[in-house]
């Protein structure tokens, strides 16, 4: 009996350390990238699990401490981390983490993308131009600082055309209304002189 009893208390002391641990993988933001270049995947503290495995979204899993992945397709894709220590299994979702655009885009370095969990107008780049959301108006602005003739779309996760509309240079802020939408995920772009501003769009 103190055997058993014992081991009952070994086992409930791995599953407390197990619920302890602050699962997390990197990247800790969201990626938007084009189709087949390489998406780098790191499990922090992989001492803490058994083995790991990970969901990619498009129907491709691995066994692996730190994957690189390519996706083959346009769209919007969440992550799962699935880890385990013990008879311990524990799952890490980031939904919506991964944006793969066409390549027949062009990117402009140091893309942003919309969180969703933001609740009130939030600038994603620092830089001209600017474009924010207003959550509660269900609104993206654009900030056209430099005064920059352009483009503006919205597509669904598909890339497909949902909406565009022209920038004027005489705009330097535009108002876009995305009342229309239904909820989900989206793609936002901008495009002036040549060089395209990506952004994702999470609409309630």
């Amino acid at each position: 009996m103190k055997n058993l009893f014992i081991t009952a208390a070994l086992f409930i002391s791995l599953l407390a350390n197990a619920s302890e641990i602050n699962h997390q993988f990197s990247p800790n933001k969201n990626i938007i990238t084009k189709v087949n270049v390489a998406v780098y995947f790191v499990t922090q503290n992989p001492e803490n699990y058994d083995w790991v495995k990970w969901d990619f979204g498009d129907g491709q899993m691995e066994y692996a401490i730190n994957p690189a992945h390519k996706y083959t397709k346009p769209g919007v894709y969440d992550v799962k981390m699935i880890v385990s220590k013990g008879s311990h299994l524990d799952t890490i979702c980031k939904k919506g983490m991964i944006t793969i655009i066409p390549k027949t885009i062009t990117l402009e370095q140091g893309d942003y993308a919309i969180d969703n969990d933001l609740s009130t107008e939030t600038i994603l780049s620092k830089q001209t131009p600017e474009i924010s959301n207003d959550l509660s108006n269900n609104i993206i602005r654009i900030a056209n600082k430099a005064s920059d003739n352009g483009m503006f779309e919205i597509r669904n996760s598909n890339g497909n055309l949902l909406y565009q509309t022209s920038i004027e240079s005489t705009e330097t802020i535009k108002n876009i209304e995305t009342n229309s939408l239904n909820s989900g995920i989206y793609v936002v772009y901008l495009i002036l002189k040549n060089k395209t501003y990506v952004a994702k769009y999470c609409k309630p």
